[in-house]
């Protein structure tokens, strides 16, 4: 009977060194895990650094050096005593003359293709990506309408060149 209880003993004794091994392991294991989630936010950081920042470094970069270019160009111009044509920011569009009419049109084929694509949505109940899809199609059916309507209209006119006769 004492026997069987030192067997007993051993039993659970072998028992709670197997119990504290897996916590061992399950520790081990949690370890890992920490260690993966660190790797991972360090990767996140990496990562939003090559995506984002240094392409808005390499962009302000090269607007520099090309500000820079431009400056150093016409200083080299003065210095040899030829005076450089003053640039403006960006070189001016010709004038559109018929501008006014053009934006009308626009705007009148806009309007009208929303009305009809309203009143198509009033006839039948249709889901919501359908709803979207026939005023769109509506507004730009009616906008190229418009564009053909401007181009007719000002194909025979003459460009005006401000001059009074």
């Amino acid at each position: 009977m004492l026997l069987n209880i030192f067997e007993k003993g051993e039993i659970v004794l072998g028992l709670l060194q197997n119990q504290f091994q897996s916590e061992k392991i399950v520790d081990k294991m949690i370890d890992t895990a920490e260690n993966v989630f660190g790797i991972m936010a360090i990767l996140s950081v990496i990562a939003t650094i090559c995506f984002v920042v240094i392409p808005i470094f390499l962009i302000a970069y090269l607007i520099y050096k090309h500000v820079n270019s431009n400056k150093k160009v016409r200083l080299e111009l003065a210095r040899q005593g030829i005076v450089p044509p003053m640039q403006s920011a960006s070189p001016k569009p010709a004038p559109d003359k018929h501008r006014t009419l053009r934006n009308a049109c626009l705007c009148i084929g806009i309007g009208l293709g929303l009305i009809i694509g309203i009143i198509i949505l009033s006839l039948k109940e249709f889901d919501d990506f359908m709803k979207f899809l026939i005023i769109g199609s509506s507004t730009m059916l009616f906008l190229g309408f418009s564009y053909f309507g401007y181009f007719f209209a000002v194909k025979d006119k003459k460009p005006d060149d401000g001059s009074k006769e």
